[in-house]
């Protein structure tokens, strides 16, 4: 039952983040103007300049995770292409758009991929096409690919952005690791301009 609810919460958090972004996007300028009035005016300007910064890393963060998911369904759809697996041309895709949430993508493309393969071939050597597609994707994304392009983009060392993932998912499981780097880019700025 305890795995049933905290599965339960975790698909809940995952319908609930997107919800309320929707919201916050539509409604955030009156937000921001609501929190300006909490500011006492003598340093209003530097709340500004903070929350200005912080707004770039974010923007520049979700950019450099599209990026990394393009990248991603492009490998996938490549591999999976070449090792001629059934729907790569939609499983590589939707593999990489999934792997907006770290590990998502990995697990419902292999895991598709595998399945369909297996039953179109019925053999374990085309299994391990798929297999090793997706080993060598994941590699190529975690040694260069998002250390490189995300930690560039937010301006964190690729070693602070794993430690955030791995506090993040540690603490807050799932949805903590969805959000880890981007709160860990805000409260570098928060911090360089503390200090």
């Amino acid at each position: 039952i305890g795995s049933a609810i905290g599965m339960v919460s975790t698909l809940l958090s995952l319908v609930l983040i997107p919800l309320i972004a929707a919201y916050l996007t539509v409604d955030f300028r009156k937000f921001v103007n609501a929190l300006q009035i909490l500011v006492p005016r003598p340093v209003l300007p530097a709340v500004q300049r903070v929350t200005r910064e912080v707004n770039q890393v974010l923007k520049d963060f979700v950019r450099g995770q599209l990026l990394v998911a393009m990248a991603l369904g492009a490998m996938y759809t490549a591999g999976l292409l070449i090792v001629r697996a059934p729907l790569a041309l939609v499983i590589g895709p939707l593999a990489g758009l999934f792997s907006l949430v770290p590990y998502l993508g990995f697990v419902l493309g292999f895991g598709t991929s595998a399945l369909l393969t297996f039953l179109e071939y019925q053999d374990l050597w085309h299994v391990m096409g798929v297999l090793i597609t997706f080993v060598v994707a994941q590699n190529v994304d975690g040694l260069f690919l998002t250390p490189r392009l995300l930690g560039k983009r937010v301006g964190l060392h690729p070693v602070w952005i794993l430690v955030a993932l791995l506090l993040g998912g540690e603490l807050f499981g799932l949805p903590g690791m969805v959000v880890a780097v981007p709160v860990a880019a805000a409260l570098r700025v928060v911090v360089q301009h503390s200090v």
